[in-house]
């Protein structure tokens, strides 16, 4: 829930009020796929250390109940939807997303579709900013 607040906040800003449902419905979609797949890859890069602490070491990976290519397949998973996702953005706001947006450091994806968020509506209201 703490994903979706940032990009409800920046939507809702940019709109100056309550902005599509099928925006919110984007972005709310794609934070919680992003998310999904940064607990995926910090459980895939702990699976070592997690084995090692008793809140996490009955996790799937640090116990080895399961591998790393079961891991990875399903990593592909909330990836492949979120990309997907891309296909409903503009230009603009898929570079911004692709190019800028993508971070290696998980304390800074929550407020990621913010950035996105602004974007996608600015570029709604004001045609001379859209990328042609």
């Amino acid at each position: 829930m703490a994903d979706v607040v940032p990009c409800w906040a920046a939507l809702i800003q940019a709109a100056h009020g309550i902005p599509a449902v099928q925006q919110l419905a984007l972005f709310t979609l794609g934070a919680f796929l992003m998310r999904s797949a940064g607990s995926t890859i910090n459980d895939i890069a702990d699976r070592r250390f997690d084995g090692h602490v008793e809140r996490t070491r009955f996790r799937p990976l640090a116990s080895g109940q399961i591998g790393m290519v079961p891991a990875i397949a399903f990593l592909a998973i909330p990836l492949a939807l979120a990309a997907s996702l891309l296909l409903f953005l503009t230009p603009y706001t898929r570079l911004i997303a692709t190019c800028v947006l993508p971070k290696g450091w998980r304390f800074l994806v929550i407020a990621s579709g913010s950035p996105g968020s602004r974007v996608t509506l600015c570029e709604e209201k004001h045609s001379s900013f859209r990328v042609k």
